[in-house]
């Protein structure tokens, strides 16, 4: 068994604990979100007191567009970068043979176990369907996963662990097999 990292092994105490690998995803995690925040900033405002849901939607679909387009280059790997992948995929082995419950909790949930989800697309810059159910992460795995930004959550499809925003509903990366059989 590989040994991980002592920031992957347990919540994190400071970010200067964290391998390189580790901080070089946070820190594009962090750089996507600044890049949302200046889309967002391209658009009408949306009022935080708004609650007609077409106007929200249409405001989600607009963000979604302007990030594809800021993002048009973007490919697998500009977040969840190439020295993380392995640290994540062991992580992620480990916990879910130490606490089998997990792997039924990330199933749950899961739009490709549950019955008439819509499907969902592994591609960097696809829209999360809207409607598609939410995968739990649980919370013991959630706290050994690297922090992520303010809109910014992991989400299982299939065997695959998603990066997804939640203000443009779209991925943002993902990592492909990332839960062993």
């Amino acid at each position: 068994m590989v040994a991980l990292p002592v920031a992957l092994a347990a919540p994190a105490s400071a970010a200067a604990a964290d391998p390189p690998p580790v901080r070089e995803f946070e820190e594009r995690a962090r750089g996507y979100v600044a890049l949302r925040e200046a889309a967002e900033k391209s658009l009408p405002p949306l009022s935080s007191a708004e609650t007609d849901a077409a106007l929200i939607r249409a405001h989600r679909k607009a963000l979604a567009g302007a990030l594809r387009r800021a993002r048009a280059g973007a490919r697998p790997g500009d977040v969840f970068v190439a020295p993380v992948r392995p640290l994540l995929r062991e992580l992620l082995a480990e916990e879910l043979r130490r606490d089998p419950a997990e792997r039924r909790a990330i199933e749950q949930g899961n739009p490709e176990r549950e019955k008439g989800a819509p499907p969902v697309d592994y591609a960097v810059n696809a829209s999360y369907p809207e409607g598609a159910p939410w995968s739990t992460v649980p919370p013991a795995l959630l706290a050994r996963l690297p922090r992520l930004p303010d809109d910014l959550q992991y989400r299982f499809a299939g065997r695959h662990l998603l990066l997804v925003d939640t203000r443009a509903l779209i991925v943002v990366d993902f990592l492909g097999q990332a839960v062993p059989r």
